[in-house]
């Protein structure tokens, strides 16, 4: 073909891709396509939050070409009924989905929305797929830490990968000082989460004291638990074998070997 040919062809196949962007309605239900399905993910991968396929133009991004197909993640089969672009991403990388199960009432996937994106790999807080593809809810812990900056495809200034940042950001928020995956935070409590990288700076934080430092697989030391009701140090000390006893209570600041921070109001008997 032409040089001035191929050019000219890429670009309307651009302007199309754009429209069906733009075309995409999230109120809109499921409905399957008649074209080919991505059943086994061949030529499917995940890149920095969004789906993109091997098309006739090399790899290219799937988020109006998807909608409409059925995708398998592990043992499940989704179905994906619009997207669209995730206002909350500055970078422009992630993608939203509204993922549905194939039942007969097309159940939403994701809680609240109805929305989530794609992450390559396993987060601290569900198992990845087969593939290697996780799908985090708008709404949960993960897709909070992703919008704070710690995507995990992402890597900080000096090549350190932000994945770990990810994970530690999930643990702190969900209050998961053990690493089990267990949560012991309500989604009302009063939070200031920083961190090593100047990610997260720490704001106003009146009336609270440092709280606990955090790695990937949970709390690296805890000064002070978020709601001594649902978790007290006492717990800590016969709960979780990643914390021995000398990094409970106030030997816990900022100078342990963590990746993030927080601080929390200091409630009764903790």
């Amino acid at each position: 073909m032409h040089p001035r040919l191929r050019q000219a062809v890429r670009v309307i196949a651009v302007i199309l891709l754009a429209t069906l962007w733009g075309c995409a309605e999230l109120s809109g239900p499921f409905q399957a396509s008649n074209s080919a399905e991505i059943g086994d993910n061949s030529g499917l991968r995940v890149v920095a939050g969004h789906f993109e396929i091997a098309g006739m133009f090399g790899t290219e991004s799937a988020d109006a070409r998807l909608i409409g197909r059925e995708i398998t993640l592990g043992r499940e089969r989704l179905g994906i009924a619009a997207t669209q672009p995730d206002p909350q991403d500055p970078t422009h990388a992630i993608a939203l989905y509204r993922f549905v199960r194939l039942d007969a009432a097309h159940t939403p996937y994701c809680a609240g929305e109805g929305l989530g994106f794609p992450v390559a790999g396993h987060l601290a807080i569900g198992d990845a797929a087969a593939g290697g593809i996780s799908i985090v809810c708008l709404g949960t812990a993960a897709a909070r830490c992703v919008h704070l900056g710690y995507q995990p495809w992402r890597k900080a200034a000096d090549g350190t990968s932000l994945a770990d940042y990810t994970d530690a950001c999930i643990r702190a928020v969900r209050a998961d000082y053990c690493g089990s995956g267990n949560s012991h935070a309500d989604q009302g409590d009063t939070l200031a989460l920083y961190d090593r990288l100047g990610i997260q700076h720490l704001r106003a934080a009146d009336g609270m004291s440092f709280e606990a430092g955090w790695g990937a697989y949970g709390a690296v030391c805890v000064n002070h638990t978020r709601a001594p009701a649902r978790m007290t140090l006492k717990d800590l000390r016969t709960e979780c074998a990643n914390l021995p006893r000398s990094r409970l209570g106030n030997s816990c600041d900022e100078r342990n070997p963590a990746l993030i921070f927080t601080k929390s109001p200091v409630a009764p008997s903790s």
